[in-house]
């Protein structure tokens, strides 16, 4: 019996229709976990903030420490593959880094710092369409999407504490034209706390 495919792109199929069988890139047909796939064909990014780390903040609000934001008229949709948590110094006080969101589409673009995204595609110079910034400025109350991480009390000489944590959210949110994707601290204020904040995602047609 003979099978055929095609190679693997990303596009849009509608709900019944017929195709190929995806093929990658080494002739085998892709039925599970598409993000090796992605990365090899330099549609996989990934942003962090900077050595020096972020305030995780401690409640729902205009400021955001971490955003993808997925541009209006991109043409493109934005899937988060992994987000991270590194400490850097301070004392974090305990509660939850969370996921959150746009209340709207209409709203204004995010404004912050921005961040370098880079192709998980080491040495490839394609550019990622999604944009990541540090200590940013959302148009309305952010709103809550979910937990990501917890957080414990704790500073550098506690015994066991979170100096990397991560969550594989891979097909769990997809970020439209004109929204963002942030991470936001919701946890008591500790002293001076910094950490560091990063996500890789997928850029696919719409």
């Amino acid at each position: 019996m003979r099978i055929e495919g095609l190679g693997w792109n990303v596009r849009k199929t509608a709900a019944g229709a017929e195709g190929n069988l995806p093929l990658g890139w080494q002739g085998e047909v892709v039925v599970a976990d598409p993000v090796l796939e992605a990365s090899l064909r330099g549609l996989a990014f990934v942003a962090s903030v900077a050595v020096a780390g972020v305030a995780p903040g401690t409640a729902l609000g205009t400021t955001v420490p971490f955003t993808l934001y997925n541009p209006k008229s991109s043409g493109k949709l934005l899937i988060p593959i992994e987000v991270s948590l590194g400490y850097v110094s301070g004392t974090l006080g305990a509660g939850t880094i969370a996921y959150v969101t746009s209340a709207t589409i209409t709203e204004a673009a995010p404004a912050g710092t921005a961040l370098t995204a880079r192709s998980t595609k080491i040495g490839s110079s394609t550019a990622a369409t999604g944009q990541a910034a540090v200590t940013v400025t959302v148009a309305a109350n952010s709103l809550l999407v979910g937990p990501a991480f917890n957080l414990q009390a704790s500073l550098a000489s506690t015994a066991v504490a979170p100096y990397e944590v991560r969550d594989r959210c891979f097909g769990r949110f997809v970020i439209t034209e004109g929204a963002y994707l942030g991470l936001q601290g919701i946890a008591a204020a500790g002293t001076s706390p910094l950490v560091m904040l990063g996500m890789s995602w997928v850029e696919v047609p719409v």
